[in-house]
């Protein structure tokens, strides 16, 4: 097993959302101390995996979904990040590329970008970073259905593929559509999903693992019917074989 340590929130706030804090908290950016603390939480995580007995298991994330634009209508596309803001994650990113290289060069940094895309950075981080790109790509607030759902995976993935410079993971995406979801159609679109994100970066991480939550959708069921990735794999939806070839 690799063990991704995410950390999804940091002092003062960095999205306005309770994932990134707590509603309408921004404070992060542009603030020294918050930035020390977030250094001190990057410590923490360092200890932890230097001194586990397996420091090789394990990759640090110390970030997630960083966005500076109160318009949340923005949010998930570039624009929720502003240049000025881009700038102050930069600054964050390479400080925690520094100190994680000091203790232990093997461990690898996962840099969750906010909703730019990896060419958008790669040109201010030394080729040499210990460090891969995470991508996140959701569909439940877009002009998708069950039926088309495939057609915009492949393009996304082909187009967040990056510029070769470092490896792209998407670290979460799922199969449930702003319109028409559909139960008949979710084995076809999970291994679309998969392969696409096989085929065109470093593969993928299925947001979730495990879901019960029971929040309405547009179509059939519910959000635990889309968000349940155990649930495919009992259903026996999951088609391994793109694997095998993989090293």
């Amino acid at each position: 097993m690799h063990i991704i340590v995410d950390v999804h929130s940091l002092p003062g706030g960095i999205n306005g959302l309770t994932i990134g804090e707590a509603t309408g908290h921004w404070g992060w950016y542009y603030n020294e101390t918050a930035f020390e603390y977030s250094m001190q939480v990057i410590d923490a995580v360092i200890s932890f995996v230097q001194n586990s007995g397996s420091p090789q298991s394990y990759t640090i994330e110390p970030m997630n979904e960083p966005t500076d634009n109160p318009d949340m209508s923005v949010f998930g596309t570039p624009a929720a990040l502003s240049d000025k803001g881009a700038s102050w994650v930069l600054k964050y990113i390479l400080a925690v590329i520094d100190k994680v290289a000091s203790v232990n060069p093997n461990i690898p940094i996962m840099f969750q970008g906010s909703f730019k895309q990896e060419q958008y950075w790669s040109s201010h981080i030394p080729a040499d970073a210990n460090l891969v790109f995470d991508v996140h790509t959701y569909y439940f607030e877009r002009n998708v259905t069950s039926e088309n759902l495939p057609t915009h995976l492949y393009s996304d993935a082909r187009a967040k593929a990056g510029d070769g410079k470092f490896p792209v993971f998407t670290g979460e995406w799922s199969i449930q559509t702003g319109l028409n979801n559909s139960f008949v159609l979710r084995e076809r679109n999970i291994n679309a999903g998969l392969d696409a994100l096989y085929t065109y970066s470093q593969g993928s991480c299925y947001w979730t693992a495990k879901f019960s939550g029971n929040a309405t959708v547009k179509g059939q069921g519910s959000q635990r019917d889309y968000w349940n990735f155990g649930f495919y794999i009992d259903q026996g939806y999951i088609d391994l074989s793109r694997f095998r070839d993989a090293k």
